[in-house]
């Protein structure tokens, strides 16, 4: 975190160097990348690497077409791969950002139901509930990033963004719907429909919570200890 915050006030200080057509590009840039998979501390390192490819291309005066190219997009996307090409890093980013989604969705639920009900003595949700959570993070939130990671360069790529973005929607759409209800049909087939309204409690299950955690934050010390040499 602290060199995280360190490299935000060395890029604040040095971006002002850019002119004001680089300065404007690389701030697209920065929204882009802040849209991706990868962790606060990677993207900074990116973000970093490439302020400095931007800087060395203006003090030598070219274009900076002849360093990001014509679609800054594909530029990002290539060196975002480069840091994810591993599988086993997709897939750690992937989990962790379920582990932690769900789990937020389920805290943020709970209070729901505690305020709701006047009572926060159990903090409680249905199994209904953890499965619409589920769906939710599987599904909409992945989507919702990527969706808005096109919107950032709508106004050039009106007709792409549209393409991808109602695309992505119907996915999206499609898992919340079908991915819930596949679950229920089967819940109900072996244990009965009362087992939808079955209520987890946050405070007697508090073992899985502090699981899930210590889970995310080992998954972030991986990524960090990998990266930070």
């Amino acid at each position: 975190m602290f060199m995280e915050i360190r490299l935000k006030r060395i890029r604040a200080k040095q971006q002002k160097k850019l002119s004001n057509s680089y300065l404007a590009l690389y701030k697209n840039i920065t929204s882009y990348i802040h849209m991706s998979e990868l962790n606060g501390l990677e993207k900074e390192k990116l973000l970093q690497e490439i302020l400095d490819m931007m800087l060395q291309t203006q003090f030598e005066g070219k274009s900076i077409d002849s360093t990001i190219g014509k679609d800054y997009e594909v530029f990002c996307d290539s060196i975002i791969d480069e840091y994810t090409k591993n599988q086993n890093n997709r897939i750690l980013n992937a989990f962790q950002n379920y582990v932690k989604y769900v789990l937020l969705g389920s805290l943020i639920l709970a209070l729901t139901n505690g305020f709701s009900s006047q009572s926060l003595s159990s903090l409680d949700i249905t199994i209904s509930q953890f499965i619409i959570i589920n769906s939710i993070s599987i599904f909409v939130i992945p989507m919702a990033k990527e969706i808005k990671k096109k919107r950032i360069s709508a106004a050039k790529y009106q007709k792409y963004y549209t393409t991808i973005s109602g695309h992505k929607g119907i996915y999206a759409l499609t898992g919340l719907v079908f991915f819930p209800m596949l679950l229920k049909t089967i819940l109900e087939r072996f244990y009965g429909k009362e087992v939808l309204v079955y209520r987890i409690s946050l405070f007697n299950g508090w073992y899985y919570v502090i699981i899930a955690i210590i889970t995310i934050v080992l998954i972030e010390i991986y990524k960090r200890a990998r990266y930070s040499n």
